[in-house]
């Protein structure tokens, strides 16, 4: 597929919680282990769209192959994967785009209400020689 345009996506997820969340939090805060989820710890899932046309050619979790679940919705391939932290931990999970549609596109992010919005550059990718 060389040639082609690409997009690339970052997404990189970090548990903020402090070392002691499990305890120093309430339990409403925690969930106290409910779910299977270690209280203190975070299990998220998160489901990176491409642009229309495009097709992931490309997908890792810290350098390395994840287990991800992919599917098509109208003309956008979608990525989603499971991250668990633990207080202090963060991952950062890139997925590349490559085909028709990739390449200068509007970048836009949705998410469920944080507490400060995610930071969300946009940097140029550039074709090595």
């Amino acid at each position: 597929m060389s040639g082609l345009p690409t997009t690339q996506v970052r997404v990189t997820w970090t548990n903020t919680a402090p070392a002691d969340a499990a305890t120093s939090l309430p339990a409403y805060v925690t969930a106290d282990g409910f779910y299977g989820v270690p209280a203190g710890s975070t299990r998220t899932l998160i489901a990176i769209y491409g642009p229309a046309g495009a097709t992931p050619s490309h997908v890792d979790q810290d350098g390395k192959e994840p287990g991800v679940q992919t599917a098509v919705l109208e003309d956008r391939s979608v990525i989603q994967h499971e991250v668990s932290l633990a207080p202090g931990e963060s991952t950062t999970v890139t997925v590349e785009f490559q085909g028709t549609g990739a390449g200068e596109r509007l970048t836009e992010v949705l998410h469920t209400p944080l507490i400060e919005a995610p930071d969300t550059p946009r940097e140029t990718l550039t074709c090595a020689s």
